[in-house]
């Protein structure tokens, strides 16, 4: 299935060095558990794979475009196949 959303720009908070992987959705932001260190990229590459998974797109349509260094992000989907929850729709970008 593919939607007309060219791309959708998200708020995160990452949880580094956590139990488990798994994320919390609340209102329009996100908080995203994983188990990495914040070391070496890691941390950014696991966020990244998450939500390539979560949005059914490939990694490279995943840009961290805010805080590479920080546990708050703003990143952007490219072309997202699926919505997995409700988002606001001021985040979403269509193809005109």
């Amino acid at each position: 299935m593919y939607l007309e959303i060219k791309y959708i720009v998200l708020d995160i908070k990452v949880f580094t060095n956590s139990n488990r992987n798994y994320i919390e959705f609340i209102n329009n932001y996100i908080k995203i558990h994983i188990t990495s260190a914040p070391k070496h990229n890691r941390a950014n590459i696991h966020t990244m794979k998450m939500l390539s998974e979560l949005f059914n797109v490939s990694i490279n349509n995943v840009i961290i475009i805010q805080g590479k260094n920080s546990s708050n992000k703003k990143i952007k989907i490219i072309n997202p196949e699926k919505i997995p929850f409700k988002l606001p729709q001021d985040f979403f970008y269509y193809n005109n």
